[in-house]
């Protein structure tokens, strides 16, 4: 995230662009727009998602406690790391940033730019969020997740944990690394070690009341 500042730097406001993942990007807008540079700072504000923290717990608790993993940003991700290790995303599908093309590489689903629509390939059929969660809203909450494992070029697996919005995530999560999740996994695909992905549902009126529905599992090249 990076500042909106007045003239004399007191910040009014932070910023999060889609465009700008890291200080680099925030760096190019700087070099290639003089209005840009007049009136936004980056004073080094990062976040997280809410979600990540449930999330962790139920990837922690799955793996158990001899496994070793290394947690980075995606943003710090380079190469070295793609061509060395076994990777797994989670977080937004807006903050892919390197990982974006290698996401729904032999998916059958395209993401939107906008990160909150995705498209059946075959189909064409349209999964879209909608709704807001909170007191004085009446429109039903929608949220899609999905969960793939896909082989890089490296020979390594990504796995990819990423939704639109944090209840989304924080839900697939936890389907995901179930009895419920892991044992629908097995037996709906030929090949449960082969490359696959899951599209999942989370709707409700209210964020106690969500509930999750598999709409696609299937195997993939």
């Amino acid at each position: 995230m990076y500042s909106e500042v007045t003239a004399e730097y007191e910040q009014l406001r932070e910023i999060r662009d889609f465009s700008i993942a890291n200080s680099e990007e925030f760096q190019n807008r700087l070099n290639s727009d003089l209005s840009f540079s007049e009136n936004y700072r980056d004073f080094g504000v990062r976040y997280l998602p809410s979600a990540l923290g449930s999330a962790l717990k139920q990837i922690i608790g799955f793996l158990g406690p001899d496994s070793s993993w290394e947690i980075t940003l995606a943003s710090q991700l380079d190469e070295e790391d793609v061509d060395q290790f076994d990777i797994l995303y989670l977080g937004h599908y807006t903050a892919l940033d390197k990982l974006a093309e290698q996401a729904f590489a032999n998916s059958s689903l395209m993401l939107h730019p906008n990160g909150n629509v995705l498209i059946e390939d075959e189909t064409g059929e349209v999964f879209v969020g909608s709704g807001q969660l909170g007191e004085g809203y009446r429109d039903r909450y929608v949220d899609y997740g999905v969960f793939r494992k896909t082989t890089l070029e490296s020979g390594n697996s990504l796995y990819l944990l990423m939704s639109a919005r944090d209840p989304g995530l924080e839900n697939l999560a936890a389907f995901v690394f179930s009895d419920e999740g892991t044992s629908a996994i097995q037996a709906q695909l030929e090949q449960p070690r082969g490359n696959f992905e899951i599209l999942l549902e989370v709707s409700g009126d209210e964020l106690d009341d969500l509930a999750s529905q598999v709409r696609l599992l299937r195997q993939t090249d």
